[in-house]
């Protein structure tokens, strides 16, 4: 591609976009190239769509287009879009790719034309949904928008039907239509979640003060829990100091910790309220209040250091010494630390090490992999990088904090970026793009993993997880760089039936050991997760085979079992010997959450487990 793009014809373009719409999804520099090679075509290749030699005559010459004016300069883009236009080459039909490259590359002349489809009487004909998350990608991404009057979009806010009503609700906040204020307040009432969370995050961008006057009174009782905790997360995104009082008693309403996290992580997405709530603190917060406030907390990092220091004494935990000695603390380590403790505390959903870090390929991917921490590190070095995290951040890891123009603020480690977004994976490991047109700040904050991670614990639980750690990677039963045992667990209700549950695609997990044995107590924990998982809930995990053969699985806690959606007898055999095909394979158990088995574990000589 780098080759092709030395030699400034069409048909070079042709062949690298071609190429690039089939890049190995294991190879980060593939797209990368491509990316630069039609950029050095672009000027050769936009002259020949605008002359007509280069046409889009194809589904595949389409995807070609779209992938190509996605990847070039804005500027080029929207010339040669408004080219096509003019040249009347852009259906507005719903086939192809031309509404979302209106949408992508148009100028404001373009988007009158996707505003006046959406106008049109026959709607019925056409995907309004789509064309209005169109509108709501060109205002959000690039900060452009028809020049058409508006006001036709509060019809789209009645209209009935769940889907246009999302997205006319995120376009009015893109678009900040104040007349829409009160639809989207009456939006927030309704029983459907995603319609909620987009009229609240439409509330929050328009900010004025009828929206204010109408998030006041949704965050105060008696209203449910769940739309108290939306309002005062969106109130507190415009005036903080005004919404103390309502958030912090619509945080002591959550029913539960997990609630409450999510009324957290909520508040702690706009810059600096983390520490405007660290000096209002109430002491009188529930316990699970307070304990999902300090994992919020920790998973905001070094923005979130003041709070999780206001909280650690509300939770009974004394303040730890930070011990400028660390190698005279790894001698107390390699005396009297128990990594076997240590890995039970590492694992605790509270501490959300796992959260961050993965072991085996197992965890997240925010934070190094720590596989070989012990076997490559030297035990001060580990406890120093536990302690005060910002003083060796390992390459590749340092983080970035985005303040968007709303005042939100995006924070974790860049994983990408194209012409016009950034794209950034959080403390939970989601990717979200960001785009550059909304960023108004950027800072590089070097380690998303604060100071204060361990102040919860006390000096022995300290000491026992820094002799894990110093463990990992070393021969025994922490060498976790063997695959050959299932370090992850994918949840499902009882209702999924054994054929169809799919390991990954957004289950929740359950993490084991590193020897590969998942605890009774971390197992309920994780089940806790599972939105009906009913009487008979699913734990599905997956592997690979190489070349066909026999193999042998080990099993431990298994009564009923199913391989790739088959019936596998275990009850007499509790290390079944089957013949299978080279591949990915699925295992699934069911499990009788009253009588949860004391460990679940899977082991084969013959495979690889997978954790993604």
């Amino acid at each position: 591609m780098r080759i092709l793009s030395r030699i400034p014809t069409a048909a070079s373009a042709t062949l690298v976009l071609a190429a690039a719409l089939n890049a190995p999804k294991d190879d980060p520099y593939y797209a990368y190239a491509a990316a630069l090679s039609i950029n050095d075509l672009a000027p050769v290749w936009t002259e020949a769509i605008a002359s007509g030699a280069w046409t889009p005559d194809s589904p595949e010459k389409e995807k070609q287009l779209a992938w190509g004016l996605a990847a070039i300069r804005p500027d080029l883009a929207t010339a040669t879009v408004a080219k096509l236009v003019a040249a009347n080459k852009v259906p507005l039909d719903g086939s192809g790719p031309w509404i979302e490259l209106l949408g992508q590359a148009g100028g404001p002349a373009e988007l009158d034309r996707l505003w006046a489809r959406v106008q049109e009487k026959k709607i019925e004909t056409i995907n309004t949904p789509r064309l209005l998350g169109v509108l709501s990608d060109a205002a959000k991404v690039r900060g452009v928008r028809p020049t058409q009057p508006a006001d036709a979009l509060a019809n789209y806010l009645s209209a009935g039907h769940a889907e246009t009503e999302r997205a006319a609700a995120r376009l009015a906040g893109a678009w900040k239509f104040a007349p829409a204020v009160p639809r989207l307040l009456a939006l927030t009432g309704g029983k459907d979640d995603a319609t909620r969370n987009f009229a609240f995050d439409a509330l929050r961008e328009i900010g004025d003060e009828p929206a204010r006057i109408g998030l006041r009174q949704l965050a105060a009782a008696p209203n449910p829990p769940p739309l108290r905790g939306q309002a005062a997360i969106a109130l507190a995104a415009l005036d903080l100091p005004a919404a103390l009082p309502l958030t912090f008693d619509a945080l002591a309403a959550q029913p539960s910790e997990d609630a409450a996290l999510n009324v957290w992580r909520g508040l702690l997405s706009t810059k600096g309220n983390a520490d405007g709530l660290a000096g209002a603190i109430p002491k009188e917060l529930p316990k699970p209040v307070i304990a999902a406030g300090l994992r919020a907390a920790r998973e905001s990092g070094k923005a979130g250091e003041k709070l999780l220091a206001a909280l650690t004494p509300l939770a009974g935990a004394p303040a730890a010494p930070v011990m400028q000695d660390f190698s005279k603390l790894a001698e107390v380590v390699k005396r009297d630390g128990d990594p076997a403790r240590g890995e039970e505390i590492y694992r605790r959903a509270a501490l959300a090490c796992v959260t961050c870090h993965a072991i085996g390929g197992a965890g997240g991917h925010v934070g190094p992999e720590l596989t070989s921490m012990g076997a490559s590190a030297p035990l001060d070095y580990i406890i120093e990088s536990v302690l005060v995290p910002a003083a060796k951040v390992k390459e590749g890891f340092n983080a970035v904090a985005l303040t968007l123009k709303d005042g939100t603020v995006v924070a974790g480690i860049q994983s990408r970026e194209t012409a016009q977004e950034w794209f950034v994976r959080d403390v939970t490991g989601a990717e979200k793009s960001v785009p550059k047109a909304n960023v108004k700040g950027r800072e590089n904050i070097g380690s998303l993993m604060p100071a204060a991670l361990t102040d919860q614990l006390q000096d022995r639980e300290r000491i026992d997880l820094y002799a894990f750690l110093a463990q990992l990677g070393k021969p025994g039963v922490y060498d976790a760089s063997k695959a050959a045992v299932a370090r992850v667990w994918w949840l499902f209700p009882a209702s999924v039936l054994a054929s169809a549950v799919t390991p990954g695609a957004g289950a929740p997990a359950a993490f084991t050991n590193v020897d590969g044995r998942l605890t009774r107590e971390r197992l309920a924990e994780a089940l806790q997760l599972v939105p009906n998982a009913g009487d008979g809930p699913k734990a599905a995990t997956k592997f690979q085979l190489a070349a066909a053969g026999k193999v042998k699985l080990n099993l431990t806690g298994v009564r009923e079992a199913w391989l790739d959606g088959q019936g596998l007898a275990v009850a007499s055999e509790p290390s079944p010997t089957v013949e299978l095909a080279a591949g990915v394979h699925t295992f699934a158990v069911r499990l009788d959450p009253k009588a949860l088995p004391e460990v679940l574990r899977i082991e084969s000589a013959e495979v690889r487990f997978l954790t993604e």
